[in-house]
């Protein structure tokens, strides 16, 4: 009886990666890449001092993947992952957050709206696991990439989300809920300066009443409709649809938040907003 060949992983190199890309799977955590391991090693009748550990390095050392991790740490870990070498931050992100989907500055960028972000993502999810809203993520232990993820208020989950793979492989906000977030959070949108650049650039394609029936829903407790408004105005044209937020102005002026000491004040929308910062 014949005895079955076995192989060394270099020996096989064509026959991994083939695997690898019929899993259909861009990134890996440690467990994840053991159970692909696991499940294939027969298959690949493989010497026996072939193990795990060194099919790690192999994968590595191959550039079949890269490690990274959301520490500074250079040992492999529960925090460490796998990537393919065509994977994107985004694949990353919503790797460890699948439930979530694209917003603010993320989320502008679908609209062509700003340039696009090669070292930073912005995600609004549920990341109760989590203490911090900001994520490094790191490769070879230097930091390369920044993920920021906006914690989800359970009754806008699903408020303006844009769920439709034949449109975008993730989900993200429409344009009036992306306005809606980035006046609400311009800090996550690039800054007031992008954001009135957005209203501009916007400006036509907004639908009024639908940023209308939102902020009703989503209950924001500042008056955000002045702001909208005086946004709009001062990016000129004539605006449909308007006069349906001069309906809604309050009582009360809004000051504008992050900005400077100096501000100037639009009477008609009752906005305090920065001298020089716009």
């Amino acid at each position: 009886m014949m005895t079955q060949q076995k192989y060394y992983f270099y020996e096989i190199l064509i026959n991994i990666v083939e695997d690898l890309v019929k899993n259909c799977c861009l990134v890996y955590t440690k467990n994840e890449l053991h159970t692909f391991y696991f499940n294939h090693k027969k298959k690949w009748n493989l010497y026996s001092s072939e193990t795990f550990i060194k099919f790690i390095s192999f994968l590595l050392k191959n550039h079949i993947v890269k490690l990274f991790s959301f520490l500074e740490n250079k040992h492999i870990d529960e925090h460490s992952f796998f990537v393919m070498s065509n994977v994107t931050l985004k694949d990353i992100a919503f790797h460890n957050f699948d439930h979530g989907y694209l917003s603010h500055y993320s989320a502008l960028e679908k609209f062509g709206f700003v340039n696009a972000s090669k070292r930073s993502v912005y995600l609004t999810c549920d990341f109760k696991f989590y203490r911090e809203k900001g994520f490094r993520i790191f490769v070879d232990n230097k930091t390369i990439f920044k993920m920021v993820c906006i914690k989800e208020k359970s009754k806008n989950s699903e408020i303006g989300i844009i769920r439709k793979p034949e449109i975008s492989r993730y989900p993200f906000t429409d344009l009036e809920r992306t306005l809606i977030d980035c006046i609400v959070y311009p800090q996550f949108s690039g800054g007031l300066l992008i954001v009135q650049e957005v209203f501009e650039k916007a400006k036509y394609f907004i639908d009024i009443k639908k940023i209308i029936q939102y902020v009703d829903v989503m209950n924001i407790d500042f008056p955000i409709y002045q702001l909208i408004g005086y946004l709009l105005t001062r990016s000129g044209g004539n605006i449909k649809n308007i006069h349906f937020l001069e309906k809604k102005i309050s009582l009360f002026d809004y000051y504008v938040k992050y900005c400077s000491n100096e501000r100037e004040y639009c009477p008609k929308w009752k906005v305090y907003y920065p001298k020089f910062n716009f």
